[in-house]
């Protein structure tokens, strides 16, 4: 922690002495805020290292494609002595995560997520980007929820999770309607202020994939009417379709994440209301 304030100091960009805050550990990145202006995020490793700057394109590709419907980070980055990326900084951008409330449940809240995914999908994906979750991902994954989750499981409980994964797995298309995807807009990523959606962040997770899986987060937050909503907006002729891929696995799978994470983690999954989630949406 002291070297990253350390090097926050060095880089000039906030006041002399800064008040720098840390402002959480999440799983790839450190975040802190210098002067309640300026985020700095540091990779934790050199995988997520050459994520950022694969992010780093994402972001200048998306400007280039016209003003983006929801403010988005600009990054500077920061490298090493040894030319290694040490972190990247943006100006903060004010307001708190999306909660999925029914207030925040707007039209216009949809219109914005649904026209700013339409603009990110759109854009060509910057080279070196690959596709990261393919079939092949999602099988290793069901291996891992098979032999890590299923065990703690009811029998009816692991019929349906495994009838979710085989009905998915068994349909899925490797060649079918690609695209750049944010890959991880869940509501943490959602900023809004007094209720109304303003920007999207930490786009590290981007990827080269199923359009469908941008929509798992606000699925997994919302549910099916506001979801519905998002996708009108984003327009296209194939809305119902990729509503179809959301609903029946994309929607449902961040309970698997959650609960692997949890328990990977060394904390006590919290298996009753995931559960409960999970089978509400998956209806």
């Amino acid at each position: 922690m002291e070297k990253h304030i350390d090097f926050i100091r060095r880089t000039g960009i906030a006041a002399q002495n800064p008040d720098i805050q840390r402002e959480t550990g999440g799983w790839d990145n450190d975040l802190y805020i210098a002067d309640g202006r300026w985020a700095f995020r540091f990779p934790k490793n050199s995988e997520v290292q050459k994520r950022v700057a694969a992010e780093i394109g994402v972001l200048e590709g998306l400007r280039k494609s016209g003003e983006p419907v929801l403010k988005v980070p600009a990054y500077q980055p920061w490298y090493g002595s040894d030319g290694s990326l040490v972190c990247v900084s943006y100006e903060f951008i004010e307001g708190a995560a999306f909660s999925g409330n029914v207030q925040e449940q707007t039209e216009e809240n949809a219109r914005k997520l649904g026209l700013f995914l339409r603009q990110l999908h759109g854009i060509e994906p910057p080279a070196g980007l690959a596709g990261q979750r393919n079939k092949a991902y999602w099988e290793e994954f069901r291996q891992r929820v098979e032999n890590k989750l299923l065990p703690k499981l009811s029998v009816p409980d692991q019929l349906a999770v495994q009838t979710v994964f085989s009905e998915f797995l068994a349909s899925y298309n490797e060649e079918v309607g690609k695209c750049l995807l944010h890959g991880d807009l869940t509501a943490s990523n959602i900023i809004c202020q007094g209720g109304e959606v303003t920007g999207i962040i930490d786009f590290t997770d981007a990827h080269i994939g199923d359009p469908a899986f941008d929509f798992a987060g606000i699925y997994w937050a919302c549910g099916p009417r506001f979801t519905r909503q998002v996708l009108r907006f984003y327009g296209g002729t194939q809305q119902m379709e990729l509503f179809s891929q959301v609903r029946q696995f994309y929607g449902l799978q961040p309970v698997f994440h959650e609960l692997l994470h949890a328990m990977e983690s060394g904390r006590t999954p919290e298996w009753e209301n995931a559960l409960r989630k999970f089978h509400h949406l998956k209806k």
